[in-house]
Order: structure tokens, then sequence, then C-alpha cells
């Protein structure tokens, strides 16, 4: 046994080398790319069942794995939708084409306000779980925390992924400004000012995680 400062120190040994050799490339689902760690993955499906969650939002959708990810947890619920956004969705159009039904992609800024009423338009009156991994610039987070808060449902969750990035500077291609420019500035600018969300550190619970407290559960 080891204590638990040796343990978090073992754990960041292993987020900086599984980051710094792009193991994280490899993680699909269904075949497509799904760059998200393993462990967070199972974290999040657990979010969307306690949740009772309907309708997830996934801004930043890369190649579409989560997209692919979030309709298969879904599958069972005849509710279930996940609308993918992003300046660019070629990649990711491929899930949407599988289930055109279940997936849905909106082209466009995640931060404006137009996009954002697109996807209150497509989600109507299901209960929502948001997942922010977008631009990871603290002042665009904080944009779009504030534009996607109100569209989670109470007992639900906003997601904030990659806030561990401040850990991580020199690794890969994660810049030296990213210790204060990085998602979890943004979280610990809004907490305060919206006491209807908390931390959820119980999501973390695997250790390894991309989002170290980054799991922000609106009361219900």
């Amino acid at each position: 046994m080891i204590s638990d400062a040796d343990f978090g120190n073992l754990q960041m040994a292993y987020l900086r080398e599984y980051c710094e050799r792009q193991i994280w490339r490899n993680v699909r689902w269904n075949g497509v790319e799904f760059w998200q760690f393993p462990e967070d993955i199972v974290s999040i499906a657990e979010a969307i069942h306690q949740s009772k969650t309907d309708a997830v939002v996934e801004v930043g959708v890369n190649a579409g794995g989560g997209l692919e990810f979030y309709s298969t947890v879904l599958s069972s619920n005849p509710k279930g939708l996940v609308v993918g956004i992003d300046v660019s969705i070629d990649r990711a159009s491929v899930v949407s084409t599988r289930s055109p039904d279940r997936v849905k992609l909106v082209l466009g800024d995640s931060a404006s306000p137009e996009t954002v009423q697109t996807v209150r338009d497509m989600i109507g009156d299901r209960r929502t779980l948001v997942i922010l991994d977008s631009d990871h610039s603290a002042a665009h987070v904080a944009r779009e925390l504030e534009l996607y808060g109100p569209i989670v449902s109470p007992g639900s969750y906003m997601i904030v992924m990659d806030g561990v990035i401040r850990h991580l500077v020199g690794v890969w291609q994660i810049p030296a400004d990213a210790a204060t420019n990085n998602p979890e500035t943004a979280v610990a600018q809004f907490l305060p000012a919206h006491p209807e969300f908390e931390r959820d550190y119980s999501k973390n619970w695997l250790g390894i995680t991309g989002a170290p407290g980054g799991f922000l559960r609106k009361k219900e």
C-alpha cells in the first residue's frame, strides 16, 4: 500500500504519459473515434442513467464517437436524443446518418445564442444533460456555461471536460497558458454566481479523469 499523496502522484504521472503518448486517440465506440478517457466514459454513462436523462447535448463532437456512445446509452429510451454541436461536423456526419432520428447535428458556434436556441427547439421538454468539450479557453467555456446552464434539467449534469489540462502544461501540445486559461478557471468563476449547480466529485471515483471536479450537478 502507498499513501494517498503517492497514489495521487502516480495517477498524475499516468495521465501525463497517457496524453504524451496520445493513447486517447485509440479509444473508439462502434468503430468511431471517441477521444475521452475510458474512466470518464463510464462516469458519464452513470450520470445519464442516474439522472434519467432523455437528451444529451455534446458541445464539440470531433469524429462523432461520443455521439455514437450516447446514442447507445439512450437506445432503450423512446425519447432518447443526442444533439452534437461543432464548427465542423463533416467527420461526425456518418453517425447522424446511421441514426437520423436519434442523433442530430448542429453546425455553428457553440457560444452563439442562435445555436443554443436551435438546440432548445430540438430537445423540447426532454430531461437534458450537457457536455462541454469544444474550445477549452476559459473565456469560451465561461460563455458556454452561461448559455447551456439553463438547458440542463434539475437533477442532471453539465459536464465540463478537460479541466485537467491545467496540470499538463508541456505535455503533448498543451500550451503554457493552460495553467490558468482552462475550463476549470471558468468553472471556478461560474459556481459562486450559480448556486443551483454543485460539483459532484463522486463521478471522479475511478481516479483517472480529464474532468476533475467537472461534473456539475444541477440541484433539484
